[in-house]
């Protein structure tokens, strides 16, 4: 069995469903849960370890940590994380590095098949003080998984890429008003949802390539994240032949 484990991104209801993508590309030999849920920081992930255990894992998939990297850009966002998810402090980089090495730490001695993916860029600016936030929480993920014997995948770079592909030199900022943010994901939600547009219709309507509100992801982006992902589950996942469990989360 796969796990996936993180939050909205990886949840998959505000932006492309890329675990879904990647189950499909599996095929019915491969059981792949989806653990994401929405607005999680790496502290929150721990708090519901139990529940991915119970699944007895033979491979997991981890890309958190977005959240915490947004909850530092301003005290606005800080608050809004810190009551929403109930946290004991308000996000900071420090907290996020001890949070995410235990977190690695632990998802390590439940399976050896562990991935952690680096953080996708935070809008479609390379100059913005968003992307450096990003950069520098994406070296952490690297120390932690070197530490604990994970292997990472950089969803980062790959993102960068389809971007240069795209002819993306220099595009929308994060938008890094908690107003605006909300008003432009909710907006999302209700053009995929309720008007049907595709999430990649969304993001061209705001000139974005890769999410549709500057944070979740595009189809494209889905779609790259799958990419990265495929060749990786396939060897982890059936270099055990026992990957049965409770699939329920």
């Amino acid at each position: 069995m796969l796990v996936c484990l993180g939050d909205s991104i990886t949840h998959g209801g505000l932006g492309a469903d890329w675990v879904g993508g990647l189950r499909h590309r599996l095929g019915d030999g491969a059981l792949v849960v989806n653990a994401g849920a929405n607005g999680e920081v790496v502290w929150s992930v721990r708090q519901r370890l139990d529940e991915v255990a119970r699944c007895r894992p033979a491979a997991i998939v981890l890309m958190v940590g977005t959240n915490d990297a947004v909850g530092t850009l301003g005290e606005r966002w800080a608050a809004y994380y810190e009551n929403s998810q109930k946290l004991p402090q308000a996000p900071d980089e420090n907290w996020f590095a001890q949070q995410y090495d235990a977190l690695v730490g632990e998802l390590a001695g439940m399976t050896p098949g562990l991935v952690c993916l680096t953080l996708p860029p935070l809008g479609e600016q390379p100059e913005s003080s968003a992307y450096a936030v990003v950069q520098r929480y994406n070296e952490v993920i690297r120390a932690s998984a070197a530490r604990h014997g994970a292997d990472v995948l950089d969803a980062h770079a790959t993102l960068r890429e389809r971007l240069t592909r795209a002819g993306v030199a220099h595009g929308p900022a994060f938008v890094g008003s908690l107003p605006k943010f909300l008003a432009w994901m909710i907006g999302s939600a209700i053009g995929h949802y309720v008007v049907g547009w595709s999430w990649d219709r969304v993001a061209t309507r705001r000139d974005l390539v890769l999410t549709s509100d500057t944070i979740h992801p595009s189809d494209r982006a889905g779609a790259a994240i799958v990419d990265l992902v495929e060749p990786w589950a396939r060897t982890a996942l059936w270099a055990d032949e026992d990957h049965r469990g409770d699939t329920t989360l």
